[in-house]
């Protein structure tokens, strides 16, 4: 447990703004997936019938589209929860700082900043 403490402090500021975008995203797309399989198993088609000309309920068999649109929703949705996982519980996190670079007569030269006596930089 003191693990999952000690990896949950070390995610970034933008690792977490990633990864409560991808929640929510997987929320609502699972919100749907599930809603849009509802209503399949009830027979009510996806995106209209262009062969019902009445104004009723728009029921029977679902058509090929309905089925590969449905099919397509569930396999986005598993993924970016797959996607969501990795970034909560595997990624390693980038403890790497940025490297400060000057260019001094034409050469690229690495700044290293050394700490004073004081502890200041």
């Amino acid at each position: 447990m003191n693990y999952f403490k000690e990896r949950f402090k070390k995610i970034t500021k933008g690792d977490w703004i990633i990864i409560a975008f991808m929640t929510a995203i997987a929320a609502f797309a699972l919100y749907m997936t599930i809603s849009f399989t509802i209503s399949i198993s009830k027979g009510l088609t996806l995106f209209g019938d262009s062969t019902n000309n009445g104004s009723g309920l728009e029921t029977g068999p679902a058509s090929a589209a309905d089925i590969s649109i449905l099919v397509l929703y569930w396999i986005l949705t598993v993924a970016v929860l797959a996607l969501d996982v990795f970034f909560v519980f595997f990624k390693k996190p980038n403890d790497k700082k940025p490297v400060r670079r000057e260019i001094v007569d034409g050469k690229t030269v690495i700044v290293e900043e050394k700490e004073n006596e004081n502890g200041q930089k």
